[in-house]
């Protein structure tokens, strides 16, 4: 599935939009660009009210996710882009668009998946008195997709940035699939460790 849209993505990457091209200053953070940003810059942007200070912020916030030395285009700016169009191809469906679903967050933060698992399990027994009015008595069966990297496959700078940090963190996010749905149920801190890897003055 993702070596073919890959493929396709490369075809309409020209065409793909850009997260700056949301109108309206705060709108641009509702965009996928969401989820690269870090607690401190979240808190900064809701102070701003101009144009002026939205444009001000959206340019250091590429400058500072720059590869050193990077004059003229930003190669990282370039990827998240490419990635955007990629996730709005795959992760279509699911009642929004592809790159702000869940799986579209793991997948600009951390690229294609090295493998990928779906298996059917079996929910707990939950019986009355659970004290949740939705949980009903008897195993439910749910799908649950697996995404797994190997730290080769992953980007250098998050390489670099387990490998500073002395991170052990399990290259694994989870997902539950529930109707149209795909509800993160497991990879929280290597999604905001992810997050913060594209950070250049992180390190």
């Amino acid at each position: 599935m993702f070596s073919a849209v890959l493929v396709v993505s490369a075809l309409l990457w020209s065409l793909a939009p850009q997260e700056e091209a949301v109108s309206g200053g705060a709108g641009w953070a509702r965009g996928p660009v969401r989820w690269l940003m870090l607690p401190a810059e979240e808190k900064q942007w809701r102070k701003l009210e101009s144009e002026e200070q939205f444009s001000s912020f959206i340019q250091g916030f590429w400058t500072r996710r720059s590869g050193p030395g990077d004059r003229g285009e930003n190669p990282k700016r370039t990827a998240f882009h490419k990635r955007v169009a990629e996730a709005d191809l795959l992760f279509e469906g699911e009642g929004t668009v592809g790159s702000l679903t869940n799986r579209g967050r793991a997948y600009l933060l951390l690229g294609p998946p090295s493998e990928l698992v779906q298996n059917y399990r079996n929910s707990p027994d939950l019986s009355a008195g659970s004290g949740s009015p939705i949980r009903r008595a008897g195993s439910q069966r749910f799908l649950e997709e697996t995404w797994s990297w190997r730290p080769e496959d992953l980007g250098p700078d998050l390489q670099k940035e387990m490998s500073r940090k002395r991170w052990r963190v399990d290259l694994v996010v989870r997902f539950e699939v529930a109707g149209d749905r795909h509800i993160l149920r497991g990879g929280e801190e290597l999604l905001r460790l992810a997050a913060r890897a594209w950070v250049e003055d992180s390190r």
